[in-house]
């Protein structure tokens, strides 16, 4: 017999707004995690109220703020006022407001890879050709 693998699905999506219940304070999801990533230091510490380890966990830009935050789906419901937050982190992650939401551009991870030209060192051999490096590192 196989293993069962369990699928968590998230009630929230990227660019949606929420409403924190606990704390009052709203904001834009700008990732989720299938179940709590931080390590048990952190949860012990912050997450006061333990919600579940194995549900949705949402990082969120808070409106009116610098910071972000790490939230358990329970603590999340709907932000029902759709209106745009204010965040400095804004324009870095999403490129539109649209339909009361942020939209993210999608970028193809196969795109055409800029070949970048550095300067050679000052040893350099007389008749030699600059090497030429990847600009984007793989990760």
């Amino acid at each position: 017999m196989g293993t069962v693998t369990r699928i968590t699905r998230a009630r929230f999506s990227v660019g949606l707004f929420v409403h924190h219940r606990l704390f009052d304070y709203r904001g834009v999801i700008v990732d989720v995690d299938p179940s709590f990533q931080g390590t048990e230091e952190w949860y012990a510490t912050v997450a006061r109220s333990r919600p579940p380890k194995d549900k949705p966990w949402y990082h969120v830009l808070v409106h009116d703020a610098v910071h972000t935050t790490y939230f358990a789906e329970r603590n999340l419901e709907p932000d029902t006022s759709r209106d745009p937050i204010t965040h400095p982190m804004l324009g870095h992650l999403f490129s539109r407001f649209e339909n009361g939401r942020y939209v993210k551009d999608q970028r193809s991870n196969l795109r055409k890879r800029r070949r970048t030209r550095f300067p050679t060192p000052t040893l350099k051999r007389k008749g030699t050709r600059p090497q030429t490096f990847n600009s984007e590192k793989s990760i």
